[in-house]
């Protein structure tokens, strides 16, 4: 009887070692880890975790990569290829190009970081999870970046220091969340810098030094957080800003570096300022110009640490068209017309 408890604790505490197999599609050997015998589904396989917070690859490849939706092991068993391991392809400096299959929902932390890609980066259309650092110095990227319609957020990192996207960068209306130093040094996107209306939080140099967005910049009404030099150093930003309803906290100088033509606030109640190395929200060339702020708030702002050196605080109604003034048509008992 002891011997059988001893087996059942031995059994409930040691749960069963993660299962590996190796599957060949189209010239390329990958290894793979069951993530649900039941379900049949699978993942690449994730590489080492480094004492330094890096990885080591789990699977290393060159050339181009196709990534099948199925992946079978040597008992003829099935697999849905559904992740892409956590530091899978981490460092593969001679991989060119990845074809994934849209089945895929996760692309799990540093999975491609520091790879030779080149070229457009065409991401699966069911993915859902873009995890930190996962194609973070990416360099050789080019084109634009299409976010699929079902990620909700972009993690710390994900595409920092991707200097080759030249074209728009597109993020899908259902996204919430985008993370510190997300965009970072992404210098080559272009054409107007469109964050979705579903978006809460913006971390810290999430797009610092994307510098060749242009126009103006709207900060949706949902947006409640914006972290330090968010929006850093993206001089052609030369429009408008407009700050929607709901924001509550900003970091230092978020907008550093950026030459708005004006400053709008919508919100009645100031945001409240991170105290940091910096004891401003906006910089000096900015503080030139005139911030607008709801009629009703003029005075709580100008008490504000979000005002501070600014020179004039004013509605913001005063710039909104004048709808023309019409006349009621009256009738009168003479032929005269109105």
């Amino acid at each position: 009887m002891k011997k059988l408890l001893l087996l059942l604790t031995i059994f409930v505490t040691f749960p069963a070692a993660a299962q590996y197999f190796t599957y060949e599609y189209d010239g390329q050997t990958l290894e793979y880890q069951i993530i649900s015998a039941s379900a049949k589904t699978c993942r690449t396989k994730p590489g080492e975790a480094l004492a330094d917070g890096g990885f080591k690859a789990g699977n290393k490849v060159s050339g181009n990569l196709i990534i099948p939706d199925y992946a079978v092991d040597s008992a003829g068993v099935s697999y849905k290829v559904i992740q892409i391991g956590n530091g899978g392809f981490t460092e593969c400096d001679e991989l060119k190009r990845v074809i994934f299959p849209d089945g895929i929902t996760l692309i799990g932390e540093y999975a491609f970081f520091r790879c030779g890609l080149t070229g457009n980066l065409h991401l699966p259309n069911d993915l859902i999870t873009i995890s930190a650092h996962c194609f973070e110095e990416c360099q050789n990227l080019t084109g634009s970046l299409l976010i699929p319609e079902g990620v909700t957020s972009i993690a710390a990192s994900a595409f920092s220091s991707c200097r080759g996207f030249n074209g728009s960068l597109i993020m899908p209306d259902k996204l919430t969340y985008i993370g510190e130093r997300a965009f970072y040094y992404c210098t080559d996107f272009t054409g107007p810098l469109i964050i979705p209306d579903a978006v809460t939080y913006i971390g810290a140099n999430a797009f610092y030094y994307c510098c060749r967005f242009e126009g103006s910049l709207t900060i949706p009404d949902k947006v409640t957080f914006i972290g330090r030099c968010a929006f850093g150093e993206c001089y052609r930003l030369n429009g408008t800003l407009t700050l929607g309803t709901s924001l509550k906290t900003v970091g230092d100088i978020p907008f550093y570096g950026c030459d708005f033509t004006e400053i709008k606030c919508l919100n009645p109640i100031p945001a409240n300022h991170i105290d940091g190395a910096v004891d401003r929200i906006f910089t000096n060339h900015q503080l030139k110009k005139v911030l607008y702020v709801p009629a009703e708030s003029i005075l709580q702002y100008k008490e504000s640490n979000f005002a501070y050196g600014f020179e004039k605080v004013e509605p913001h109604w005063i710039h909104s068209p004048v709808a023309p003034v019409t006349k009621p048509v009256t009738k009168n008992n003479s032929n005269t017309h109105i």
